[in-house]
């Protein structure tokens, strides 16, 4: 079985998907310490909230918080640049 790359077939969706990403990593560093530390433990590294909450020395119910203001402060960042339902 060969593995396909989108973006061989469709070069303006591989550049769509380029800016998503770069304005995806600038929001990802606008999130203060404390966000983007849990977001990249869990969501990057794929810790699960347990195990983050033993690295980061906090209940697993904080690392959900993070998580979630984190994801959302990110989709806002995304949707004041006009990025929608499409990097959901």
């Amino acid at each position: 079985m060969t593995e396909t790359r989108p973006e061989l077939g469709d070069p303006g969706g591989a550049s769509d998907r380029r800016r998503v990403a770069e304005a995806l990593y600038e929001g990802i560093d606008t999130l203060s310490d404390t966000l983007r530390t849990t977001l990249v433990l869990v969501c990057i590294d794929g810790l699960s909230h347990e195990e983050a909450s033993k690295v980061l020395g906090c209940p697993e119910g904080t690392v959900a918080w993070r998580i979630h203001e984190a994801r959302r402060k990110l989709r806002a960042f995304l949707a004041e640049r006009g990025y929608g339902s499409e990097v959901e």
